[in-house]
């Protein structure tokens, strides 16, 4: 059973296996690297939307070259952010709201703008978003073969 990766063929180097349990404890630290992880978090769900692998279970690189299962469940867990009104109220999380129905432009459900970050992001092309990634990982960039 092959799991779906975000990436594309720019970043095709195989990175080590991370788990959830890894992510947690780098994210529970709260310095540069789990910083670096919630961007790479942040670039893997918008590069999910854009490459049409949001119903699948999509895996995502993050900061330290390791791919990680199930970007949906990180993103819920590892980004601040909220859904809007409408989606609060059909129960729908910050994932449904922000990256699957791409409510960018409607307000978190208490007033704030925490989808702001993405509006850039979805401005990217998957080719920027990709280099963006590359330069989150250890030694500034990444490899990168040509096809």
């Amino acid at each position: 059973n092959q799991t779906t990766s975000i990436m594309g063929s720019s970043l095709s180097l195989i990175p080590q296996e991370g788990t959830q349990s890894d992510l947690n404890k780098i994210m529970k630290r709260n310095d540069r690297l789990s910083d670096r992880m919630r961007q790479s978090i942040l670039y893997g769900a918008v590069l999910a939307r854009k490459n049409g692998i949001l119903e699948s279970d999509p895996n995502f690189l993050g900061a330290n070259n390791r791919m990680y299962p199930d970007l949906r469940k990180a993103f819920g867990k590892h980004v601040d952010m909220k859904q809007c009104s409408l989606c609060k109220s059909r129960v729908q999380g910050h994932w449904y709201c922000r990256i699957t129905h791409s409510h960018l432009d409607k307000p978190d459900f208490d007033g704030g703008n925490s989808a702001e970050c993405l509006i850039e992001l979805y401005r990217c092309t998957v080719e920027d978003l990709e280099k963006k990634l590359s330069s989150l990982l250890p030694g500034g960039k990444r490899s990168q073969q040509k096809s």
